[in-house]
């Protein structure tokens, strides 16, 4: 039985399994955002609860403008 994976929500802060969010990374060689890519690519990441809250919270920081406008659409 495999353990799960843990990741931290940028907006609310709680750890849970990687599967119950979204992935955002930078891709290295064009410096783009992109939301929920393959387990494959490499560059830097966050990740961010699937909830209508965390999405609230990352709309309301200005520092996460960019990410919040590509969830919604």
């Amino acid at each position: 039985m495999k353990k799960a994976v843990l990741r931290l929500c940028i907006a609310c802060r709680e750890l849970k399994d990687r599967k119950e969010m979204h992935r955002i990374m930078t891709e290295h060689e064009s410096n783009t955002v992109i939301l929920n890519p393959n387990k494959h690519q490499f560059g830097r990441s966050a990740y961010l609860c699937k909830s209508e809250q965390c999405i609230k919270k990352i709309k309301k920081n200005k520092r996460f403008k960019g990410i919040y406008e590509m969830i919604v659409s």
